[in-house]
């Protein structure tokens, strides 16, 4: 006799950050799936692509401060801030698709990148070819002792005009 088990499938969703209290990445009814008629879904997995702003009335400014979370992209603008920090905190963004603005940060957008993970990376791409993207208006903030260019090789970037990166205390 032979057992089959199905496959669990998670099928690719859309959140918006939605919290006005909590800024934990992993708290589910933090998020809101833009393609379900519930108003909390599940923390973003590496199918979901990701939008942090305040098209939900949102007031909280999310943080990434666990290890091992993902998503396949990621925007962030309209004054948010998205903060990756802590000893644990591994960010991986990206969906390993060439021509595709993996990471976006626009319109007042910030991404703060603090984490001092002892190995690998605080934030890192899924693929060699993904792409970060600091639109007008974006800022990239590395305050980090990691290197810049490892998780962020320098032929997978765009800066506008008026974008702004600054970088604190990297070693390398």
């Amino acid at each position: 006799t032979m057992m089959f088990v199905a496959a669990t499938s998670y099928a690719a969703k859309t959140l918006t950050w939605q919290s006005t209290s909590s800024t934990a990445w992993v708290t589910a009814a933090n998020w809101y799936d833009t393609g379900a008629a519930a108003t909390s879904s599940t923390a973003p997995t590496s199918a979901d692509a990701v939008t942090i702003n305040n098209s939900q009335s949102a007031t909280a400014q999310p943080s990434v401060t666990t290890a091992s979370q993902a998503c396949k992209s990621l925007v962030v603008g309209n004054g948010f801030t998205l903060t990756v920090s802590g000893s644990t905190a591994t960010f991986v963004v990206g969906d390993s698709v060439s021509a595709n603005n993996d990471i976006t940060i626009q319109n007042g957008g910030t991404i703060i990148n603090s984490g001092t993970v002892s190995s690998g990376n605080p934030i890192s791409f899924a693929g060699s070819s993904d792409v970060m993207r600091i639109d007008s208006g974006g800022t990239y903030v590395h305050n980090t002792t990691k290197s810049y260019t490892t998780p962020f090789p320098a032929a997978s970037q765009n800066f506008d005009a008026n974008s702004t990166f600054i970088w604190r205390g990297s070693s390398s």
